[in-house]
């Protein structure tokens, strides 16, 4: 756990987008498993391993995955390229702002 919340990963950048991914499916997925999934992790109540285990999430997480493989093959490498590229910045500007954070602790 730490002052944010509990700590996603060991990353903290790669955690703070995890959180944030975990408060978008929380707010508006339409699985409720994964909404649920969601709010346990985002309360600290287990690991994202562990709980993409269970029989209740496995379905959903196998839909979600396969949707993305079909988004991939159907993207335009160039375009995934672009999308790559602007995540590196966005990640990039995350990993600032909490550094700036941290200085200011």
């Amino acid at each position: 756990m730490t002052e944010h919340g509990p700590r996603l990963h060991d990353d903290p950048v790669t955690g703070a987008l995890l959180a944030s991914a975990l408060k978008q499916i929380q707010a508006s997925n339409p699985s409720p498993a994964l909404r649920e999934m969601a709010t346990d992790l985002l309360a600290g109540r287990g690991q994202l391993h562990d709980l993409a285990r269970t029989s209740q999430l496995a379905g959903p997480l196998q839909d979600a995955t396969q949707r993305f493989v079909q988004f991939r093959e159907q993207c335009p490498d160039e375009m995934f390229q672009r999308m790559t590229d602007y995540a590196e910045v966005y990640r990039h500007q995350l990993q600032q702002a909490l550094d700036e954070e941290a200085r200011h602790e």
